[in-house]
């Protein structure tokens, strides 16, 4: 195998992972994590709306003098930090985007989410946009009608004993690169 297709291979390899890797948003792009001026309210509704999140991505919130509270839907609506599931107070917040789902998050002072600083993400699986769908064979002595698996059962649901998608998604990759391996060790070089 020659330089030049060593480094082709490994540019084709590099841009398959990169697809297949969680990507990183900053949260409100160039205006961060803050009060919104009075006619942009819903800066942070607008914004998540207009991007499509999935389980392996992040979210960067950049703030001073403030927090990042991750709460429930109940608490996203009225303000509510009192019960968070988590709160942040670094300025410089990572958040992984580990399930799918809702994430509901306000900031830590009520007054600034009163105002429109919060944000809710609906995060989607890579693999599994929607649930796939039960084939049922045709009825037959040689075809056994086995009854449709639970929703929890399907994979990615998070609540099955499986790993989900991203155990798909990893296994995929891993067996891209062991591919790309085995087959530039079976090439002669020079």
């Amino acid at each position: 195998m020659t330089s030049a297709s060593t480094n082709l291979a490994l540019l084709f390899l590099t841009c398959i992972i990169a697809a297949v890797a969680g990507r990183q948003f900053l949260v409100g792009e160039n205006v961060g994590w803050r009060v919104p001026a009075m006619r942009e309210t819903q800066l942070y509704d607008v914004w998540a709306f207009r991007r499509h999140f999935y389980v392996g991505d992040t979210l960067r919130f950049q703030y001073k003098n403030d927090s990042v509270v991750l709460t429930t839907e109940s608490a996203f609506l009225r303000c509510d930090s009192r019960q968070p599931i988590s709160v942040f107070n670094d300025g410089n917040t990572v958040i992984n985007l580990d399930k799918v789902g809702k994430f509901y998050f306000i900031s830590g002072k009520a007054n600034r989410c009163i105002k429109g600083q919060k944000m809710a993400v609906n995060v989607e699986s890579r693999n599994y946009p929607y649930p796939p769908p039960v084939v049922t064979p045709p009825h037959s002595p040689n075809y056994p009608i086995y009854p449709a698996p639970a929703s929890s059962q399907l994979p990615g649901s998070g609540n099955s004993s499986d790993s989900g998608p991203e155990a798909t998604v990893s296994i995929s990759v891993m067996s891209f690169i062991v591919a790309i391996v085995g087959l530039w060790l079976c090439v002669d070089h020079p």
